[in-house]
């Protein structure tokens, strides 16, 4: 336990010598039974500093012990008072030595002050009230007052970017069941959320594209935020295989919408529409004429979905 040592009078003028109250910093001096204790008493605090008690009740820092130039001498002492915020470390040093909170520092001093962020967070240091850009910063004690260093820190809110290609959906969320979080372009999501990202592409399209911070992901996945993260998405038209099983004696005709002819073993489209026509030659009679397995009548107008297969087969008349 620290002390401190107070000089004070009851009232009506009956003098009492140095009492001791114990006290751990200036701050506590308020505490004092003041009714008690008369004006100009002094309290010496466990760092060394002097207090005087003015007429109005306040605990007065003095100086008069110093001499009027004892500041500019360098004599005059300052409390440092360090305040490291959680998540952040700080750490302050007057040639080369650590100092703490509560030590005394002296105008002139140089002091160096060195703070860092915990990981995922970022961190705002102020000496005196104003914010250091840079670690490693030194600051000079200045004339007068005590000397406040203090530091912040604050969870890093990092950037969700969505660039979503035509025909695909995106869904990013973090969390489960009444606890879900979902997430739109553009989003501050906090550093360490577990995200989960689904992308998927339109009926008739297939993702070309799927990538989370410039990595090619398949299916639903999982991506912990640790910087700002873009998430891409492109989709292609399915594509599938034209096949045509032509019998003896028939003939098979098959257009696109501009009227171009598509062949046996022809790349198509999904939603490409066909025009599907089965002859047989003379003498003969369609027997067969399916698409897809499926019975049809010629011409035949076909919207792809799948690879089409197309079968004919005719028999003689008689």
């Amino acid at each position: 336990m620290s002390y401190a040592l107070v000089k004070y009078d009851f009232p009506g003028g009956n003098v009492k010598p140095l009492c001791e109250y114990a006290i751990e910093t200036a701050s506590d001096l308020t505490f004092l039974p003041a009714t008690d204790i008369s004006p100009n008493s002094v309290a010496i605090t466990p760092n060394g500093a002097l207090y005087r008690l003015s007429v109005s009740g306040d605990w007065v820092f003095d100086t008069s012990t110093y001499g009027g130039s004892a500041d500019l001498l360098g004599e005059l002492p300052h409390v440092l008072n360090l305040s490291q915020g959680d998540n952040s470390t700080l750490v302050v040093k007057k040639q080369g030595s650590s100092v703490s909170d509560g030590d005394l520092v002296y105008y002139g001093d140089v002091l160096n002050v060195a703070f860092a962020p915990a990981t995922g967070y970022d961190v705002v240091c102020t000496v005196n009230g104003t914010a250091v850009e840079t670690t490693g910063y030194d600051f000079t004690v200045p004339l007068g007052g005590d000397v406040s260093i203090a530091t912040v820190a604050a969870i890093k809110m990092l950037k969700l970017t969505l660039t979503q290609g035509d025909n695909t959906t995106i869904e990013v969320t973090s969390g489960a069941g009444e606890d879900v979080v979902t997430y739109s372009n553009g989003d501050y999501i906090a550093y360490g959320t577990e995200l989960t990202i689904t992308a998927e592409a339109g009926t008739g399209y297939n993702l070309s594209t799927f990538t989370v911070g410039g990595v090619t992901k398949t299916g639903p996945t999982t991506h912990t935020i640790t910087a700002d993260v873009e998430v891409v998405t492109e989709a292609a038209l399915k594509t599938y295989t034209l096949s045509i099983t032509q019998g003896e004696n028939t003939t098979v005709t098959v257009t696109d919408e501009d009227e171009e002819a598509v062949l046996h073993g022809a790349t198509i489209s999904h939603f490409d529409v066909l025009t599907i026509t089965a002859t047989a030659d003379e003498g003969y009679t369609l027997s067969t004429f399916t698409i897809n397995a499926e019975d049809a009548t010629s011409p035949a107008e076909h919207v792809v979905d799948d690879n089409v297969a197309i079968v004919t087969a005719a028999t003689q008349n008689e």
